[in-house]
């Protein structure tokens, strides 16, 4: 039977009989009720758990409740605690005994799923000619608690830099004394003109589900349409779960000896 009982090194005690918390790992959050029985400021940072672990799909090495609270004498206050867990702990529920003193209270741990990718590098840098294709190798690392499938293609959509600026520019300075609607309908035009398909991404891995805690290499085949111009510059991103990959592209000219090349 759980008491709330005082101790002389814990002259304060948890107020009920259970705790709660709730999250996805590495924190997850809840709320205590203190009572403060001394006649003494007290500040508390910390209730321990017996063991120093959780209980439940697997046992989960944890430090204790992690607290801040600062309690007049004889007051009582409802005050935020977590509990910081490694961040692969399996999902769902687990049960500890927080401990103050002689009393113990029982501790429930909701852990929800968590999708969390992460990707080296998050931006590549490409200058290429039109028509060009490419591989880039980039590494991704599952840092969530859940199996993540890699699919095998992305599409990208692509938006060419600068370009709603240049195209007002511009639409002003050949129509702008002619009138709103012809400003309009040019601007119109040329940011249809700006329009293009989306980038083809291939994705070649060598496993095709990545495993909590685990980092792959994987390698991008980059498709781009042919119908970018040449001197502009244009992004895109790839998305991975909560991660992205953002492709920044300058379309150049082909080399001299490839130009002559295709001539001969």
């Amino acid at each position: 039977m759980k008491t709330d009982k005082i101790s002389p090194h814990f002259p304060w005690i948890l107020v009920g009989n259970h705790l709660s918390f709730l999250g996805k790992p590495s924190c997850c959050q809840g709320r205590v009720h203190l009572r403060n029985q001394s006649s003494e400021k007290l500040r508390i940072k910390r209730i321990p758990l017996v063991d120093s672990k959780l209980s439940g799909p697997a046992e989960v090495p944890v430090s204790g409740l992690q607290v801040f609270a600062r309690l007049l004498p004889g007051a009582e206050v409802q005050a935020c605690a977590q509990i910081f867990m490694p961040p692969q702990t399996q999902p769902g529920r687990y049960s500890a005994e927080a401990l103050v003193g002689e009393s113990r209270k029982d501790v429930t741990v909701d852990v929800l799923e968590s999708w969390d990718i992460a990707v080296i590098p998050s931006t590549l840098s490409l200058k290429l000619a039109v028509g060009t294709h490419l591989t880039r190798t980039i590494q991704v690392t599952n840092l969530g608690n859940m199996p993540w499938e890699i699919r095998g293609a992305a599409f990208a959509p692509l938006h060419e830099q600068h370009d709603i600026h240049r195209d007002i520019y511009l639409s002003l300075k050949e129509g702008g004394k002619s009138g709103y609607e012809k400003v309009l309908n040019d601007f119109a035009a040329r940011l249809h003109d700006t329009l293009v398909e989306p980038a083809k991404i291939k994705i070649k891995s060598k496993t095709e589900v990545l495993q909590p805690g685990e980092t792959e290499d994987i390698e991008l085949e980059i498709s781009l349409p042919a119908s970018l111009k040449k001197n502009r510059r244009y992004n895109c991103e790839v998305t991975f779960e909560n991660a992205s990959l953002l492709l920044e592209i300058e379309m150049r000219q082909p080399s001299t000896a490839t130009r002559k090349g295709s001539k001969s």
